[in-house]
């Protein structure tokens, strides 16, 4: 969990301070399937994107009792 919650921030971040933000085409490289599986824990993400200058996420994290 802790894992796609820094996720989101990092992108949430990255998209509101202006100085700091890299367009989106310079993102495209996480355009895809990702997935970790570490100690019980999975966690699977699917970026779409770029559009203009809009990346989309979305995260799944479960661990090994389905929670």
């Amino acid at each position: 969990m802790r894992t796609s919650i820094a996720s989101v921030l990092l992108v949430a971040v990255a998209a509101s301070a202006p100085h700091a933000a890299a367009a989106a085409n310079e993102l495209a490289w996480i355009a895809g399937d990702w997935r970790l599986c570490r100690e019980g824990e999975i966690v699977e993400e699917r970026w779409l994107g770029p559009r203009g200058d809009v990346l989309l996420g979305a995260s799944l994290t479960s661990s090994k009792d389905g929670k």
